[in-house]
């Protein structure tokens, strides 16, 4: 049984101040408590894995973030500033990801591509979350835990829109302003932040073409968890992302086809967490399959027991 302590720490967390608020606070309350359930959710599935958890003063982050992981990242591991968050995205990707090493997948986490070049270094590196090598196919997946439960702007910052910024001449810049104006004419709030990032991650692959990607075909994935029993509103937010990355698609495939880069790159959208597990069950590893099915669909264990009751890893 979860601490009824912490369900009420949770969900009183960021409600004040909002009797008087305007539409656009009435929206943030909405989407605070909305936020503040799956909080409860993920401490209910951290308890029934690991016990009554340690949070710090914010409520939903773990004293220590090595304990939010299934087993211990290697020691070049970069964590995240709120990888110990129990919902943390870079945590259930490791803990979904991390048992494929020991049954001989080339797994890297973090993997890094070079973006823009700044005064002659390449600088911010896109980071991705997972990096998986299979014969000449590298697969690169962004993992989304619940960060499309907010709505955050598609923003890049002023060196993305001049052309001294590309290596090699690559002429990127028409296709970020084909993107801002499909999001410019879209009236409905969304994650567009993840659809910044996207556009960052699918540059940096360019830029790594005759380098670390050299020979190798690439695959780029949006993958999100998927589990809709986690409430009405879950079910609903994830649906209009799907849909933002579904439309994303269509301009992504058109800049890859008229470039002549779809040789070598595809853009392969969303993929649910319980499609990913449904592909790779084999090789996921069964402490990493009970672990995920136990933390992340401990109320949605039918469907999980679907999804991978071919494992025999």
């Amino acid at each position: 049984m979860i601490n009824e302590n912490l369900y009420k720490a949770v969900e009183t967390a960021d409600t004040a101040n909002v009797e008087n608020a305007s539409e656009d606070n009435d929206n943030q309350k909405n989407e605070s408590k909305i936020i503040n359930a799956t909080r409860t959710f993920a401490i209910e599935g951290y308890e029934k894995v690991s016990g009554v958890p340690k949070l710090d003063k914010h409520r939903h982050v773990l004293e220590k973030k090595n304990v939010n992981f299934s087993s211990k990242p290697s020691s070049n591991f970069k964590f995240h500033r709120w990888s110990g968050s129990v919902t943390s995205s870079q945590a259930f990707a490791h803990n979904l990801c991390s048992g494929m090493e020991d049954n001989g997948v080339d797994v890297e986490f973090e993997a890094k591509f070079c973006t823009l070049n700044v005064n002659g270094k390449y600088t911010p590196p896109a980071q991705i979350d997972v990096k998986i090598v299979t014969n000449k196919i590298v697969k690169l997946y962004e993992v989304k835990f619940f960060e499309f439960l907010k709505n955050k702007k598609f923003e890049l910052k002023e060196n993305y829109y001049k052309k001294e910024s590309y290596k090699n001449g690559v002429d990127f810049i028409p296709f970020i302003e084909k993107v801002e104006s499909f999001i410019n004419k879209l009236s409905k709030k969304n994650y567009y932040e993840g659809i910044k990032q996207l556009c960052c991650h699918l540059l940096g692959i360019i830029n790594s073409l005759d380098s670390t990607l050299k020979g190798k075909n690439i695959e780029l994935y949006s993958l999100c968890f998927d589990n809709e029993k986690v409430s009405d509103e879950f079910k609903k937010y994830l649906g209009d992302y799907k849909f933002l990355l579904d439309e994303f698609k269509k301009i992504v495939d058109k800049y890859l086809h008229d470039t002549g880069l779809n040789s070598r790159i595809t853009f392969c959208g969303y993929i649910g967490a319980s499609d990913f597990i449904k592909e790779n069950r084999d090789v996921i590893g069964k402490k990493n399959l009970d672990y995920v099915k136990q933390r992340y669909y401990y109320n949605n264990l039918q469907m999980f027991d679907e999804i991978s009751k071919n494992q025999t890893t």
